[in-house]
């Protein structure tokens, strides 16, 4: 699979914009706070099968939201590639698409006591609006952020990182090697 770096970086906007909250800075309008967050985020997005397990895990009544047609369809078999880091799933690439979204003024990263902050701006939202949910092939994307925020976003960043080391493919997997897929997630 070749890497468009567009193609993360409007991952990475959808997942902000979805996932993060209202920001407590006037010339903002959403944040994440942490890059560690925003890669468990990523990494969900990325692998809708985990996110689907884990969503039904953490909130049971979940099943019925996710077995809607329209959503249902969207968990087909996907995985982006991610190789497990001191934290759990990780991805080097991330840093080069948060530089193409601070570049084009659409993110600004704020570092805050031990971790670093991402900030939307109202470019970036405005690109989020006009480009993102309008076009076809990030719907899925955008529904898939909204069932983070919805049923994971109460999880701390601790609680979530447990969550997929319960998973053999994460936790039993060496630094730097890539997390598998497997035909049933099971832990």
């Amino acid at each position: 699979m070749s890497y468009c770096i567009a193609a993360q970086a409007a991952q990475i906007l959808i997942i902000i914009n979805e996932c993060g909250e209202k920001s407590d800075l006037p010339e903002y309008t959403k944040v994440l706070r942490g890059t560690t967050l925003l890669l468990k985020y990523d990494f969900l997005l990325r692998n809708p099968e985990y996110l689907r397990e884990i969503v039904e895990r953490e909130n049971p009544d979940a099943s019925s939201v996710i077995d809607q047609p329209n959503i249902k369809k969207n968990f087909r078999a996907e995985t982006l590639e991610m190789v497990k880091w001191k934290y759990g799933p990780f991805d080097s690439k991330l840093y080069d698409a948060l530089g193409y979204l601070e570049g084009r003024g659409l993110i600004e990263t704020i570092p805050s006591d031990s971790r670093r902050d991402f900030f939307l701006t109202p470019e970036g939202e405005k690109v989020y609006l006009e480009k993102l949910v309008k076009s076809p092939i990030h719907v899925e994307y955008i529904e898939r952020a909204r069932l983070i925020k919805k049923h994971l976003s109460h999880l701390s960043v601790s609680e979530l990182t447990d969550l997929l080391y319960k998973y053999p493919q994460i936790s039993g997997a060496q630094w730097g090697e890539l997390i598998q897929r497997s035909e049933k997630n099971e832990y």
